[in-house]
């Protein structure tokens, strides 16, 4: 009875809000239409109220009727889908438009897409095409674009190739092909990756002599000792089809020497799209030399659109930071323990509660041991990991 008495009192609440707000609406509206008869230069002003206007999805529309001005030119609607829906990747809009896509219209088109990004948020335009395997006529495919609210949404504004538009179900994705650009994907995944650990080195949470993951041919040691990803499978990551599959990283934490130092590393996971599915990645996780001990932490989490990366590192970086001069004096498991904890409390609460942007932790992962159908604390991740040593040529 309590909880229906407090909904009742919220139901009261918000209805003696919503009169107040529309009494205060209307003694505007009629203070306005009073100084108009006053000064005479407001005596041909239109009374009608004009709706509130969305203007990012006013720009998302111009973006989307402009891609398909081009398309509808020449060959470029084939040309475009065959590329797509021979890619398991997106494909970026350099590539696209400098390999594929022939048109007079295609610099301006590119030039004004690319003054849309947020530049300090790292986001990269793609293209990609939801279509299920079975379609093979594409006379009927739509264009949207990822909206940057999707989880909030009912409806997807998209476009047919006429630029006539519809309304496709937010949750569920459409039986009809659908061209889908996107700015906070894979491509975007990839450049926050590298800025972000290029962001812990400076602040002096990882050693320089961090092992990159694009290359290994910086390995010095004729050998590695390391943890590797065998499978993995996601319960659960309430990815709308609009965004495509989920862009995954994890954050590995450790400990670096006797002073117990934190020791912080990013690792992009882009295989990892669909929940209910199993990869077999064979991704190393950890190296071992990184750590003066033999247990480190992984920590899952999903790229989320509406929170720029920059501020969300800046709040990690100040979160293990703090608790960095505690550390020293603890024993290392304690240390490495309140690490972990460190990343976790530094985020924002809706990552923790409704959100989908925290996945799962994986706390005091030990050298030399093998995990088998593992799960995490939150139970939303299963991992096979495995000891694996890399070897010199």
């Amino acid at each position: 009875m309590k909880i229906n008495f407090y909904f009742l009192n919220l139901k009261i609440t918000f209805s003696i809000y919503l009169k107040t707000k529309l009494i205060m609406k209307k003694t505007f509206l009629t203070i306005s239409a009073a100084l108009c008869l006053f000064f005479t230069s407001c005596e041909k002003q239109d009374d009608s109220v004009t709706p509130e206007i969305d203007s990012n999805q006013s720009l998302n529309n111009e973006i989307v009727l402009d891609f398909i001005d081009i398309m509808n030119e020449s060959d470029n609607k084939t040309k475009v889908i065959d590329l797509l829906s021979k890619n398991s990747l997106p494909v970026s809009l350099e590539t696209l438009f400098s390999t594929e896509i022939s048109s007079k219209k295609s610099v301006p088109f590119v030039d004004n897409i690319q003054r849309t990004r947020n530049s300090n948020n790292l986001e990269s335009y793609e293209f990609w095409l939801q279509a299920n395997k079975s379609i093979t006529n594409f006379d009927n495919v739509l264009v949207a674009i990822a909206p940057e609210n999707a989880e909030n949404l009912e409806h997807i504004t998209a476009f047919d190739l006429q630029g006539n538009k519809t309304l496709l179900d937010a949750k569920q994705a459409p039986d009809v092909p659908v061209i889908v650009i996107e700015k906070n994907g894979f491509y975007a995944l990839q450049l926050r990756s590298q800025a972000m650990n290029a962001s812990l080195k400076k602040a002096g949470l990882q050693s320089k002599g961090a092992h990159t993951f694009d290359t290994y041919s910086s390995f010095e040691k004729a050998s590695l000792e390391t943890t590797k990803l065998d499978r993995i499978e996601l319960r659960d990551d309430e990815e709308p089809w609009i965004k495509g599959g989920a862009e995954i990283y994890a954050i590995t934490s450790g400990i670096r020497d006797t002073n117990n130092s934190p020791e912080l590393k990013v690792i992009p996971m882009y295989y990892l799209d669909h929940d209910d599915q199993a990869y077999y990645p064979n991704q190393i996780l950890l190296f071992w030399d990184e750590y003066k001990y033999q247990a480190a932490n992984i920590q899952l989490f999903e790229q989320d659109s509406n929170y720029n990366y920059r501020d969300l590192l800046s709040i990690i970086i100040d979160g293990v930071a703090q608790i960095a001069g505690t550390l020293s004096g603890q024993s290392w498991v304690n240390a490495l323990g309140t690490i972990g904890s460190a990343i976790i409390n530094a985020l924002p609460d809706s990552w923790l509660t409704d959100d989908d942007d925290y996945v799962d932790s994986f706390y005091t992962i030990e050298k030399n041991k093998s995990y088998n159908n593992y799960y995490g604390a939150s139970g939303n991740a299963k991992v096979n990991m495995s000891p694996f040593t890399v070897l010199e040529n």
